[in-house]
């Protein structure tokens, strides 16, 4: 999540957007704590983030999408939970008849096959899915080897932005926010 509001932040833009997954789920509920402390620790204020929970799915991603774009002052960027929730968000960018990424900004997460494809290009954060699968396999076959399970360990594997169509500089060239709101 904080490399992703990063890539945002780094494009100019301060008023972000976050449609995430279920709040009972691990991987949303990390991405948004990660983005969320991130774009704190660069000072915007909590209650300028808006922020809307759905499913891992394209009608949330749609929905969400529809319900931040409703609302004034408008998000100039969204990142989405996951590439399938993002898709979402496009589709909803494009009913609302704004233009990505000259009007909206929108960045995914999984680098999903569909994000590459030419008619989509999705901004994205690449995980590394094979190594995660590996981790996850081997803790498993260490676990039924020893018939116990061992303390509890945190892995930090690397991810990679993958710069594609879907994110650009904030509209204007400026930050979105009046100077009254103390942040560049």
């Amino acid at each position: 999540g904080s490399e992703a509001v990063r890539h945002l932040f780094e494009l100019g833009h301060r008023r972000i957007g976050l449609v995430m997954g279920p709040q009972n789920t691990s991987t949303s509920r990390d991405r948004a704590r990660g983005a969320l402390a991130w774009m704190e620790a660069q000072g915007l204020q909590r209650e300028l983030i808006q922020v809307v929970q759905g499913d891992y799915t394209h009608e949330a991603g749609y929905a969400g999408g529809m319900a931040l774009l409703a609302r004034a002052p408008r998000v100039t960027a969204i990142m989405a939970g996951n590439d399938t929730i993002a898709l979402g968000v496009l589709d909803a960018a494009h009913r609302c008849g704004l233009q990505v990424p000259q009007q909206l900004s929108v960045i995914g997460i999984d680098d999903s096959p569909q994000s590459g494809s030419p008619l989509i290009g999705l901004t994205t954060v690449r995980q590394p899915v094979e190594a995660m699968a590996r981790m996850a396999a081997r803790r498993l076959i260490d676990r039924m080897r020893t018939g116990h399970t061992r303390p509890v360990t945190h892995d930090i594997l690397p991810i990679e932005l993958i710069r594609r169509d879907t994110t650009g500089p904030v509209p204007g060239g400026r930050t979105g926010l009046p100077a009254s709101d103390g942040v560049a």
